[in-house]
């Protein structure tokens, strides 16, 4: 009897093990289970919400497909970090602040990357684009003041680093300029016809710019912090400069702006307090000139600026904030397509190609202005 009693113990015991063993395979809810925190990281459907380590190299899990806005921001114990190809995004601020970041590889499968991605990683030099990154956003390399080039993939067809400067494929776009580059001048390419906002954001090395004869607007916060930059002439091709373009360039004593100026917006200089502007009676940017304050013998210190504070604004929110802009002031809008202002004027150059005509002609103030290649005005 005690031998039976024994053996139904034992039988006992390991059916009570075998449906501790279930128990335990048993899922979570579905409801339960969006959200999940695996180790260091908390992911949410696929997107990567927070990394919570102090892990100095961190490789991010395979099932991730996007990381979210400022996942890893201010972390100041990571190093090295590798992007797989299963993220297809990763968004605004995601490692800003990232002090002690070195190296980033972005393998192939990543498309896009958002505003601020590494603002002020004041360490990194190292950053490998793959083959699919498409889309870039702005000031996506802010202050991150060592680095000078970006490794990119041969067989990316949509983007290009020359010389530590990013564009786009044609080389019309020009995306942003690396802040290590360190380039005391810097002549545009004649392809450009496109600033990117913050592209030069706080490259406090340049001191002189030339820029594209094909350019049409300044955008917002594109030389904005450029603290050595001491002079520079808006060609001809240029209707606007928007909001903050210039902001706190403290050594900008010289602005040549030509008739074609018909909108600047309040705050497009504000910091610059040396500066003088150059314009022709009777225009736009000489009326605008004229409600400037008088030049100050001395820069007055500026507060300090937090670099991801400086790119929360989202290029959406840039471009409702100038089209608010341009309806406030219709009369002076950039003309498109060919198609008339408020004022009446039609812009030849933007009236579709025709081989038959060779040269032409702009009225801007009291000159007439024709341009045989589309880039460069003659006055007869």
């Amino acid at each position: 009897m005690k031998k039976l009693n024994k053996k139904l113990g034992g039988v006992l015991m390991a059916t009570l093990l075998v449906a501790a063993a279930v128990i335990t395979q048993i899922p979570v809810n579905a409801v339960n289970a969006k959200t999940t925190v695996t180790a260091d990281f908390q992911t949410s459907e696929g997107k990567l919400m927070k990394y919570q380590g102090t892990a100095s190299t961190v490789s991010i899990p395979a099932d991730v497909k996007e990381i979210g806005e400022e996942a890893f921001a201010g972390n100041t114990t990571l190093v090295n970090v590798t992007i797989p190809s299963s993220v297809e995004k990763i968004d605004y601020g995601a490692f800003a602040g990232c002090t002690s970041l070195e190296t980033v590889t972005i393998s192939d499968g990543t498309e896009e990357i958002g505003n601020g991605v590494f603002a002020g990683c004041s360490q990194l030099d190292k950053v490998t684009f793959g083959k699919d990154v498409k889309k870039v956003g702005s000031g996506v390399f802010v202050g991150c003041t060592k680095l000078e080039k970006i490794e990119i993939s041969t067989k990316n067809e949509d983007l290009v680093c020359v010389s530590g400067v990013l564009y786009d494929k044609e080389k019309t776009t020009l995306i942003e300029m690396l802040p290590g580059r360190a380039y005391t001048a810097f002549y545009f390419p004649s392809t450009v016809t496109t600033i990117r906002p913050y592209a030069f954001w706080g490259v406090e090395s340049l001191q002189k710019v030339l820029l594209s004869q094909r350019l049409h607007e300044i955008p917002a916060y594109a030389f904005s912090n450029c603290k050595s930059l001491t002079g520079i002439e808006i060609p001809y091709s240029v209707y606007r400069i928007e909001l903050n373009a210039f902001e706190n360039c403290t050594a900008l004593e010289e602005v040549i702006l030509h008739p074609s100026v018909n909108y600047i917006h309040d705050t497009a200089f504000s910091g610059c307090n040396k500066l003088q502007i150059t314009a022709e009676e009777g225009t736009y940017g000489y009326e605008f000139a004229q409600s400037l304050p008088a030049p100050e013998e001395e820069t007055k210190e500026e507060a300090s600026i937090s670099i991801l504070d400086s790119i929360a604004v989202s290029d959406e929110e840039i471009l409702t904030s100038s089209e608010e802009d341009t309806t406030q002031n219709s009369s002076q809008s950039t003309p498109q397509n060919g198609t008339s202002t408020g004022s009446g004027y039609v812009d030849p150059l933007e009236l579709p190609e025709d081989s038959s005509v060779l040269g032409k002609t702009r009225v801007i103030g009291n000159n007439a202005f024709v341009i045989m290649d589309g880039t460069k005005p003659t006055v007869h």
